[in-house]
């Protein structure tokens, strides 16, 4: 696993995800390639900006916020964990 605010593994398979600062991107450090946005899940980082306080809306229509999927238990059938796309 890892830490702080700006690497380390996350969702269903531990993937690794780095969230990119203003200096990365003016250094050209990652391309939009790179870019990939969770799938809903308990172990998923979401964005810390716009996006992820549309996600935060997505979910409050339909009643849930992030932390609704961290009181599925990992056994139960309906635990989602996550994961990326691109």
């Amino acid at each position: 696993g890892g830490g702080g605010d700006r690497g380390g593994t996350s969702g269903l398979y531990g993937k690794e995800v780095v969230v990119a600062t203003e200096e990365d991107v003016k250094s050209s450090k990652y391309d939009v390639s790179d870019v990939v946005l969770p799938l809903v899940g308990m172990k998923v980082r979401y964005p810390k900006n716009e996006i992820g306080k549309y996600f935060d809306e997505m979910l409050g229509e339909v009643g849930l916020t992030r932390e609704s999927f961290a009181k599925i238990r990992d056994r139960d059938i309906a635990a989602l964990g996550g994961d990326y796309r691109r």
